[in-house]
């Protein structure tokens, strides 16, 4: 992905956000979701994290995105080895 397609993703991903607002107030921060991707924290914390990250219409685009920049970045942990 290059850094000018990964940049209009995000844009439209924070664009949906705005326009989302509270319906959100469930979810995990960016932060929490970052921390997932670098294996962070406790199993069964990041177990029950990915769970709603997997089945959230709003997380899910989010981590994608992330995991994506993470990709971009040449950094070689991820989520899927």
């Amino acid at each position: 992905m290059s850094d000018s397609r990964l940049r209009k993703s995000y844009d439209r991903l924070l664009a949906i956000q705005a326009q989302l607002g509270d319906a959100r107030l469930g979810c995990p921060s960016v932060e929490a979701i970052a921390a997932l991707l670098a294996r962070e924290g406790d199993e069964e914390a990041r177990l029950a994290l990915l769970d709603h990250v997997m089945g959230c219409a709003f997380c899910q685009p989010e981590f994608e995105m992330l995991r994506a920049a993470q990709r971009a970045s040449g950094s070689q942990e991820t989520m899927d080895g």
